[in-house]
């Protein structure tokens, strides 16, 4: 396998938090995923947006190196 990757043979439960909860996004955090509760936008109209609180939208995000984006 690819060193460093993980394999699940069953589901992976990630934290769910508000946007303003997600930690800095950077060069170390690049891949990093998460999932808020608060988007402003829904994965289908936001993929690939950067990420903003104050909506009612459960997302998957992840961290570019810069931004959290939304998928």
């Amino acid at each position: 396998g690819i060193a460093g990757a993980i394999y699940a043979g069953g589901e992976v439960t990630t934290g769910v938090v508000a946007v303003a909860s997600l930690p800095a996004c950077n060069a170390g955090r690049k891949g990093s995923r998460h999932f808020v509760n608060n988007a402003n936008a829904t994965l289908t109209a936001g993929i690939g947006a950067v990420v903003a609180g104050g909506g009612a939208n459960n997302v998957p995000v992840v961290c570019d190196g810069s931004n959290w984006l939304i998928g």
